[in-house]
């Protein structure tokens, strides 16, 4: 096992996308699973306090250090097999989703939910139940996620299948391979009805699995995933069309959901939206994007050669309702536009990020989702409520589910504490109308207090005393979905 020290080795695990910067005593870097029930014994026997650490991709500064020690999961890094006939992969937590639909796809096979950050690892993307454009279509990663063998803080190890443990009523019961056994209660409060990544995912009779499936390292550290592929699709209709005004974009975007949903003539399995203002963010890069156009949809239909031109027609005639032209969009006619079209998804998010880090400030993107219902009402709300604050902002992302993120971009340290006083308005009023205020990224350590919001302080003490289950010493990622006020005394 590595171990890391001097201020130039671990500089690069003191922060993530969020901008949030830490502090830490050293970097360990395990190679096999011994390694990690090593380093989490010795610090447990200690009450040191332990980090992990993926790719830092992540945007609520989960993986940033308050002290203590960052165990990353760089090394951890093994494809271990993957079975065609099953369409199950096993993997360690340090792959990256690229290297994993890279070797997927030589298979004929590829992984469904698609989260869009390409650098992630998969225990990050396991650890905060990530998602992406395709989880339109097919869900997040808790769906796919089989087995997973985790390390507890106390350096106990579990192997979870899906479908062979599971709670009676609210009580989990788990035997660590070395026999002792963990008894849990879990707490009483209900989730949302919209795709959620905030706080612990619990239910009467759940699977154990999805306990740690969206912990985001707060109750174990993953050392290996089974995780289920799905066959590559023969051909894959990818287009971006604009629109003249976020209106019509937004016209186009809930026909196009519900048509999907109902089978009713086109078959989406991504639709993400861009407002005018992420079109003029991205825009030197991209010039052939049309100067008149408000907004854009990137949306993506699985089809065959043989069906892929009754399959466009049938787009083109829903963009043209809408006021769109068809001339004007971008369609995948072979792998290169393929990549165009991917790359000017991944833009918005990453100009967004080098803004922030240019002008040094945390990330003021919210992570909401609310019921479809209350969709282009709340849309309305979040620009009005912006723009009474006096911030520029950008609106782009997962449209199909209701999931988009507002980017609030501060010209300077007054606007920034705007920001997040504005950024609290949104969440407040997003649990208002029964949606999160995380659909993908977790909590982490920078919006703990909007996980209060949404669930309650009583609720937020339940959570404590799971975490306190399973990490009685509280080392393991402190200060990760609420701060050591709410376990119990």
């Amino acid at each position: 096992m590595i171990v890391k020290r001097s201020a130039d080795e671990t500089r690069a695990y003191l922060s993530d996308a969020s901008n949030l910067k830490g502090t830490c005593d050293a970097v360990v870097f395990p190679e096999n699973e011994a390694d990690v029930v090593e380093a989490l014994k010795r610090a447990n026997e200690r009450g040191e306090r332990v980090t992990v650490a993926g790719a830092g991709t992540g945007l609520a500064g989960a993986r940033t250090p308050m002290g203590g020690t960052v165990l990353a999961t760089d090394n951890l890094d093994k494809i271990i097999e993957i079975d065609e006939r099953t369409r199950l992969a096993r993997v360690e937590p340090g792959v990256s989703l690229n290297r994993l639909r890279e070797r997927a796809r030589e298979l004929g096979l590829f992984f469904p939910p698609s989260p869009t950050e390409e650098d992630c690892y998969v225990g990050g993307a396991i650890a905060t139940n990530a998602s992406g454009g395709a989880s339109f279509k097919y869900g997040a990663v808790r769906d796919y996620v089989k087995a997973l063998r985790v390390v507890l803080p106390t350096g106990d190890t579990l192997a979870l299948r899906r479908g062979k443990q599971q709670a009676k009523e609210r009580r989990l019961v788990l035997l660590a391979e070395t026999g002792g056994a963990i008894a849990a209660q879990l707490p009483c409060y209900e989730s949302p009805d919209v795709k959620n990544a905030a706080g612990y995912f619990v239910k009467p009779y759940m699977d154990a699995i999805d306990l740690f499936v969206g912990a985001e390292g707060t109750l174990g550290v993953i050392v290996e995933a089974t995780i289920e592929l799905a066959p590559l699709p023969e051909e894959l209709f990818s287009c971006v069309a604009f629109f003249p005004s976020e209106k019509s974009g937004l016209d186009f975007l809930d026909e196009a959901r519900e048509r999907s949903r109902s089978e009713a003539g086109v078959s989406a399995r991504t639709l993400e939206y861009f407002d005018g203002g992420t079109l003029t963010l991205v825009g030197e890069k991209y010039p052939d994007v049309p100067a008149d156009a408000g907004a854009a949809i990137w949306f993506e239909e699985e089809t065959t050669p043989e069906e892929i031109d009754e399959v466009a027609e049938r787009w083109a005639e829903l963009i043209v309702r809408h006021g769109g032209d068809p001339d004007d969009v971008w369609a995948s006619l072979d792998e290169n536009d393929r990549r165009k079209v991917k790359e000017f998804r991944h833009d918005a998010p990453a100009a967004v990020n080098e803004y922030i880090a240019a002008n040094d400030f945390k990330k003021l993107g919210t992570d909401v989702a609310v019921p479809v219902s209350e969709f282009r009402d709340y849309y309305e709300y979040v620009k009005r409520k912006i723009e009474t604050f006096g911030l520029r902002y950008v609106i782009y992302g997962h449209g199909g589910d209701c999931h988009l993120h507002a980017n609030m971009l501060p010209e300077n340290n007054k606007q920034f504490l705007h920001g997040r006083e504005c950024y609290r308005y949104l969440c407040i009023e997003a649990v208002r109308r029964g949606g999160t205020v995380s659909a993908e990224h977790g909590i982490g350590k920078l919006k703990r207090g909007y996980l209060v919001d949404m669930y309650g302080v009583d609720a937020v003490r339940e959570m404590a005393a799971l975490k306190a289950t399973f990490d009685p010493k509280r080392i393991l990622n402190v200060g990760v979905m609420f701060d050591e006020s709410f376990f119990p005394r």
